[in-house]
């Protein structure tokens, strides 16, 4: 399974990806239906970048792109000699695909998609939603193909990566600290975002109107409690985030039916943790793209200003994930690093 795993996040995830992307840029080219951009996403006419896109414009775009980034995942997966090729041209290529596709692409709906469905809230989910999933996905492939690209041509282990010199900051007392600090920023940041939403269930106009909220409520009804609910689910995640560096994020508490007392696999909590930082970003950065073009009028400010502070959470939480994985993983066999 490790072994699928490192090929598909090696360029052959990124490969695929790009084929199938790019052949329905092809559909919509020659007319097909679902175009996702434009005016086939209504409800993005007010956040998404490319809300005046037209179909054949973007579906050409689309294609092109595809081509492009089938011929640099051949590239990075060794279908070709790499010395014929610089090596910086398919990692430009690579990390300009995932950083378009996760900071500009992708908007707050990869979260709110994954918030509502945890609520159970399947009347939210529409194709161009989901779209921002299928983005999402091949920013995460290739920007995993970026790293191992480069990895490959640095010299580090094949098996596990680590380079002989160590750089002070990888080091395990400064990884504790900085990890430590990381993890504290990780849980207090989105308690601002649940403490709002609390208040406003409870009526309490915390940085909003007393009007905001009644209006809210006639025009929504239990759209606050909705919002605590979304609230709880981000309180939740901060408590889980205090297990980075919780005896309890290693060894399961007595707690846990038939598996207390037994080592925590490291991926259980480094896959989620990663995916909900990189989320978390593009949401936040979403929000201060908005707030620069004044797309948030005059008051109520607790309705966006805690989410101005996700870019810093995301990062945060990034750097706490990258500390209890170095943390915890194992000695290589290969090349005996710790």
């Amino acid at each position: 399974m490790k072994y699928v795993v490192k090929k598909v996040l090696s360029g052959y995830g990124a490969l695929l990806w790009s084929f199938v992307y790019g052949g329905l840029g092809l559909f919509w080219l020659m007319g097909g239906a679902g175009f996702p951009y434009g005016k086939g996403d209504p409800y993005g006419v007010d956040i998404s970048m490319f809300a005046q896109v037209q179909k054949e414009e973007g579906a050409l775009v689309i294609v092109v792109a595809g081509i492009i980034g089938v011929i640099t995942a051949l590239i990075i997966i060794g279908f070709w000699k790499r010395r014929l090729i610089p090596r910086r041209m398919p990692l430009l290529v690579a990390w300009s695909f995932a950083i378009i596709l996760l900071c500009v692409v992708c908007d707050y709906r990869v979260l709110a998609l994954i918030a509502y469905t945890l609520l159970l809230k399947f009347e939210f989910v529409d194709w161009p939603a989901v779209n921002q999933f299928i983005c999402l996905t091949g920013g995460i492939l290739w920007g995993s193909a970026a790293i191992t690209y480069n990895k490959k041509a640095q010299e580090v282990c094949d098996k596990c990566g680590r380079t002989t010199k160590v750089s002070k900051w990888l080091q395990p007392i400064t990884v504790a600290k900085w990890g430590k600090w990381a993890t504290y920023t990780a849980v207090c940041l989105p308690l601002i975002y649940s403490l709002t939403r609390w208040a406003w269930a409870f009526g309490i106009p915390l940085g909003v109107s007393k009007q905001f909220l009644i209006e809210g409520e006639r025009d929504t009804p239990g759209i606050w409690l909705f919002g605590a609910a979304l609230g709880t689910v981000g309180a939740m995640g901060a408590v889980l985030t205090l297990g980075l560096i919780s005896r309890w994020g290693e060894i399961f508490p007595h707690w846990f039916p038939f598996i207390h007392g037994k080592r925590v696999p490291p991926a259980l909590a480094i896959i989620p943790a990663t995916f909900i930082s990189i989320v978390v970003v593009i949401t936040g950065l979403m929000y201060n793209r908005l707030w620069l073009k004044g797309a948030f009028p005059e008051g109520n400010i607790a309705t966006y200003a805690p989410e101005l502070t996700w870019p810093i959470w995301g990062l945060a939480l990034g750097a706490a994930t990258l500390a209890y994985y170095l943390r915890r993983r194992e000695q290589c066999q290969e090349c005996g690093g710790a």
